[in-house]
Formats: C-alpha cells, structure tokens, sequence
C-alpha cells in the first residue's frame, strides 16, 4: 500500500513476533519466525527489530502509561526502545538525503 501511495518505509517493525513466557522463560515464536527480516530484505529497508506479545503491553494501552514508563527495565521495554532509536536514526538519514536532493533549489515558501 505504502509503495502504491509512493510513501517512503523506514524500516519494518515484526509486532507480536514472539512470547517469552513468565514462568519458564522458554520464547515461543507464535506465528513463524523471520517475517519481518525477510520482508524487510525484500523491500530493501531497514529492519527496526522485533516486539513481543507481553500482557503489560496491552494492559499499558488500556491505561495510558507506556510499558517504557510501567517497566522501563522489562524486555520487551528494551525492545520499544532499540525500535525507537532504530526509527529515529532512520528517520535523520531521510532527513539528511532530502536535503542533499533539495540542495541548491528554491524552497517552496507557502501563502497565506
């Protein structure tokens, strides 16, 4: 869809890629494994890692506090944090690139 609209991807994201389980701590990969780096490899884009299905995620959604904020030492906190960082560096190398494109040309300054 996003190559249709002619939207640039940053990278792919593989959500509820696994479960580690409480108890036990075995990870079960639910629904496959591999998705998303292979997606990613298809599309030529960066992969930006993998997050869990984790019960808190889903319980902080409800609440409104972040599992980044509930449990900021969790796993799956540290997951959302390297996927963050991962798109904020993707994002600043966009950046750079349109400036690079756009160097020397006039920018478009809107009316009002």
């Amino acid at each position: 869809m996003y190559q249709k609209l002619n939207i640039p991807t940053l990278g792919i994201v593989e959500n509820m890629s696994y479960h580690r389980c409480t108890n036990c701590h075995h990870e079960s990969d639910l629904f496959g494994h591999g998705g998303g780096e292979a997606m990613a490899s298809e599309m030529d884009v960066p992969f930006l890692g993998r997050l869990p299905i984790y019960q808190p995620i889903r319980e902080g959604g409800d609440t409104g506090v972040p599992l980044v904020v509930a449990e900021p030492a969790s796993e799956a906190a540290r997951a959302f944090l390297t996927v963050a960082e991962r798109t904020a560096a993707q994002i600043s190398i966009a950046a750079h690139k349109s400036a690079e494109a756009n160097k020397g040309k006039i920018p478009l300054i809107p009316v009002r």
